[in-house]
């Protein structure tokens, strides 16, 4: 149920001209909450990737996440300051 609200928080509190955009402490409140419940389920992650994997859909999830790390990585990689 938290990480549900979370992701629907997080997004949210992130948007611009949602709120203020002075008001930066809320955001980072909820990012470190959001971090610290990822860092708590560490031990669950590799169970929970398995169950995803088995599915077709789960499978296809996993491959657009590993394509977007590896374009974010090139991204990065070739650009400039």
């Amino acid at each position: 149920m938290i990480p549900l609200l979370l992701g629907a928080v997080l997004p949210l509190l992130i948007a611009p001209g949602l709120l203020f955009h002075y008001d930066t402490i809320p955001k980072t409140i909820a990012l470190w909450i959001a971090a610290a419940w990822a860092l708590l389920r560490l031990r669950q992650i590799p169970n929970e990737l398995a169950a995803l994997k088995s599915r077709t859909a789960g499978l296809f999830i996993i491959r657009l996440a590993v394509l977007s790390l590896i374009w974010f990585s090139i991204a990065t990689a070739v650009s400039i300051k």
